[in-house]
């Protein structure tokens, strides 16, 4: 178990770098994922070849599912390729929890994948719990400075939770925004960039996503999933 401990203290320590990074940024260093690669490798080794924990096959068909899942998701565009990356980082190096305290308090987590699952779940519920109020927030205000009082249906009022409202004129200016991703599909040498604008009589205001740093937030996740674990051992 002490060396899942050491593992888990790398990675929680880099992805504190990584999460800086894409908070600050919104790039995150390749050297990053060398360093994780480098430092975790021969732990995992040792625990998949001497201590045979998890077993070879069960790693490898965890592996697979997860990769794909994880591929999935970025090619309908849900996650960034540093999303991906991290997303897959993780999957390698923490396939399963060794039993101990934490496992017989949660036994879910003996279960292979379940505990890199739950620190990813947490991380995005943490980004979507962050991101409402702000994303809420910022389109009214944006109401507020148009003079809007026009009464949303019910998925209007869902998307004012999940996206953001920017002015059409700013849609080539990224720095409108940290992270703001355009919700258009923007073609060289077309006026019409397929554009989602707020209604009909309000086509000065379009609808975009704002960028969530999601590493940020599976830092935060994995800090809470260490402290858990270390948790089991003082208490």
């Amino acid at each position: 178990m002490n060396l899942f401990i050491i593992k888990l203290v790398i990675i929680c320590t880099l992805f504190g770098i990584a999460a800086y990074q894409d908070y600050k940024d919104r790039l995150v260093s390749d050297y990053i994922w060398i360093a994780t690669a480098i430092l975790c490798l021969p732990i995992q080794l040792y625990e998949l070849f001497v201590l045979n924990t998890p077993p070879l096959q069960i790693y490898l068909i965890e592996e697979l599912l997860f990769i794909l899942f994880f591929l999935a998701m970025y090619y309908i565009k849900l996650f960034a390729e540093a999303d991906l990356i991290a997303f897959i980082v993780l999957t390698i190096f923490i396939p399963i929890i060794p039993e101990g305290p934490l496992t017989k308090f949660f036994s879910i987590y003996a279960v292979p994948g379940l505990f890199v699952l739950s620190i990813i779940v947490l991380g995005l519920i943490l980004g979507i719990i962050v991101y409402i109020p702000i994303n809420y927030l910022h389109n009214m205000g944006m109401l507020k400075k148009y003079g809007i009082k026009q009464e949303f249906s019910m998925l209007e009022k869902i998307r004012f939770l999940f996206m953001v409202l920017v002015p059409k004129e700013s849609i080539d200016n990224l720095k409108y925004l940290p992270g703001l991703k355009i919700v258009c599909n923007h073609q060289e040498g077309k006026e019409d960039k397929n554009l989602i604008p707020l209604s009909d009589e309000h086509e000065q205001l379009v609808w975009a996503s704002m960028g969530v740093p999601v590493i940020t937030f599976l830092f935060i996740s994995i800090l809470i999933h260490l402290i858990l674990t270390l948790a089991g051992y003082v208490l």
